[in-house]
């Protein structure tokens, strides 16, 4: 087996493999080889136990890799606060190496880290992928563990996942009727739709925006499907698609983001191009060469003008503890995160014992959590109503083009 492809399972708070960089990797274990953390000097003993699923590599790691980092933030703030007045939980991180079969096997081995007949992982969260989380989600929901998915955005998740399964992001639904309503008030009444059917995320965010789009009375003047279009091809099969229409919009995986633009922007110079929340990667900056300009995406945050109290302090402390600036991705990674460690203690704080059904009674009893996000609440089930942002890449800068809230 392909050293990439196995699972890799290490330690939340061990050094990184190489440290302060957007393209960490960890050093690849076989799967289901690990380290334990030390006791929690407060307890003796380690506390509950939290698995955190996730790309470290391949093709997702671009918006995974953020997210962990983001939710490790929120895991030392908590040490920090709480001191001994509750376990720390132990928490552990499992990769998927970007495959479903990754994703499968980093499930098997969260679950069985701790010991067999262990009541643990006590919760669980990651993924920023629909279909790694399907792959991996669903084995936690039979083994009664909670899971809040960070940014894996299919509306149906929960349901096809299993009881148990929550999202810390808004769903595919929001950002792709929100790109749709960008499109047809900014640049018109034609839209292209560039979209990868392999894909559930693209194929469902690309479906929600084409309906939404043709509600507004827009038409599509042409689709392109990449499994059938190499995304370095995609500008070969527009020429004259200016005349045709006013905006493309691209439903793509993240490391097709830079292929894409690099092969649309020699063709096409001056077309508006509106991402999914995958755009939400450092690929978005450049179009081939050149700085990219005239590019939009729909996300999770944004941490500019206009931005959240929340967000801006999260991001200051992101770039403290990383050099770098944060993606919405790892604003969704602190909150996921954030939201089981309140949950947590609430199930400490209740004196009947930290277990996972405690545990995932108290987040879906989560309301109006202020996050870096927006608001995370379950009152209405376990996808919350969230704003979506629209960002306006320019000379390869970012600024906020729109905040389109949900309706309440």
């Amino acid at each position: 087996m392909h050293l990439a492809a196995r699972v890799a399972v290490l330690l939340l708070a061990a050094p990184l493999a190489v440290s302060g960089c957007a393209n960490h990797r960890p050093i690849a274990a076989a799967a289901g080889a690990e380290r334990r953390p030390a006791p929690h000097p407060a307890h003796g003993a380690t506390g509950p136990a939290v698995a955190i699923v996730t790309s470290q590599s391949g093709s997702v790691a671009a918006i995974d890799v953020p997210s962990e980092r983001g939710a490790r933030l929120a895991f030392e703030q908590h040490a920090t606060r709480t001191g001994a007045a509750a376990p720390a939980p132990e928490t552990r991180v499992f990769d998927t190496a970007s495959t479903a079969d990754g994703a499968a096997r980093a499930s098997t081995a969260a679950r069985a880290a701790w010991g067999v007949g262990a009541a643990a992982p006590t919760a669980a969260l990651g993924l920023c992928d629909t279909d790694l989380a399907l792959a991996s989600v669903p084995a936690f929901s039979k083994a009664g563990v909670p899971f809040v998915v960070v940014g894996a955005t299919a509306p149906d998740l929960p349901v096809r996942c299993g009881e148990g399964t929550f999202l810390a992001c808004f769903g595919d639904d929001a950002q792709g009727r929100a790109a749709a309503d960008f499109a047809h008030a900014r640049f018109g009444t034609r839209l292209a739709i560039v979209f990868d059917s392999r894909s559930v995320y693209a194929r469902t965010v690309a479906g929600f925006c084409r309906d939404r789009f043709r509600e507004q009375g827009g038409t599509v003047a042409m689709e392109f499907d990449l499994a059938a279009t190499p995304a370095v091809q995609v500008g070969a099969f527009m020429a004259g698609l200016q005349d045709r229409a006013d905006a493309i919009y691209v439903a793509c995986e993240p490391g097709d983001v830079g292929p894409i633009l690099a092969s649309i922007r020699p063709v096409l110079p001056a077309i508006p191009v509106i991402g999914g929340d995958a755009f939400d990667c450092d690929a978005v900056a450049t179009s081939g060469r050149h700085p990219s300009s005239r590019v939009y995406f729909t996300t999770h945050a944004w941490f500019g003008v206009g931005a959240l109290p929340e967000a801006v302090a999260f991001a200051d402390a992101y770039r403290t503890r990383w050099g770098e600036a944060p993606s919405g991705f790892a604003a969704l990674g602190f909150d996921a995160a954030n939201v089981v460690l309140a949950a947590l203690d609430r199930a400490h704080a209740a004196g009947k014992g930290v277990n996972p059904a405690a545990v995932r009674a108290q987040i879906a009893a989560t309301r109006g959590f202020p996050g870096a996000s927006g608001t995370i609440d379950y009152a209405r089930g376990p996808v919350p109503a969230k704003d979506v942002w629209v960002v306006e890449v320019t000379a390869g800068g970012r600024a906020l083009a729109l905040r389109a809230q949900p309706a309440r």
